[in-house]
């Protein structure tokens, strides 16, 4: 698959997701952030190997699964779920912007801690903290397919971390939370991915 082919199918899946979720202006500027991101990722690699949105039935090929990250972080500083705090969700209750002076590395993606002790907790157990599914997009990866999520949209349920990609996808995935949970959980379950890093369903 070419890079042009890949940058296409990239720009309509997000095209497609924006046009049918009415979305504010602030929506809006972050859609357009990570549309430029998804654009440059794939434009330096220059094939399937950093489409990051990408549909279960293409990561169930190993080769393909193999090359996509599954922690979602940024290609260039490696920097996790945007530098938001992983342990603030839980510890704070809102999502919350990491200090670089408080920093780890779990398998090759970097986080941001508020403070000492939120690096020390995250340390002593990081699978507690990471987002489910590393960070990808709850109620995308049900529907059976693979994109980035928001780090300001998201939800704890049975002490797990979810992202979703938007307010609106937020709401959906709290309405109908045990089904969707149960559905990305299978679709995580299809590919390789998860299995690179030990990154489980459970999280576990």
């Amino acid at each position: 698959m070419s890079s042009r082919t890949v940058l296409s199918a990239t720009v309509f899946f997000l095209a497609a997701i924006s046009a049918a979720v009415a979305q504010s202006p602030v929506e809006q500027d972050y859609e357009r952030q990570q549309l430029k991101l998804q654009e440059a990722i794939v434009m330096a690699a220059g094939s399937t190997r950093a489409a990051l949105v990408l549909p279960i039935s293409a990561l169930e090929n190993p080769l393909v699964a193999k090359s996509i990250s599954p922690i979602v972080k940024d290609p260039e500083s490696s920097l996790a779920i945007e530098g938001y705090d992983p342990v603030g969700y839980f510890t704070e209750g809102k999502a919350m912007l990491g200090d670089p002076a408080y920093n780890a590395e779990y398998h090759g993606a970097v986080f941001y801690f508020a403070s000492a002790e939120h690096r020390q907790m995250f340390m002593k157990t990081p699978q507690k903290y990471i987002p489910a599914y590393g960070g990808y997009c709850t109620e995308t990866l049900a529907a059976g397919a693979l994109t980035p999520a928001s780090p300001v949209h998201w939800t704890i349920h049975g002490d797990r971390l979810f992202l979703t990609r938007s307010a609106k996808t937020n709401e959906v995935f709290r309405e109908k939370r045990a089904a969707s949970i149960s559905a990305a959980d299978q679709s995580w379950a299809q590919i390789a991915i998860a299995d690179n890093y030990n990154i489980r369903a459970h999280g576990n």
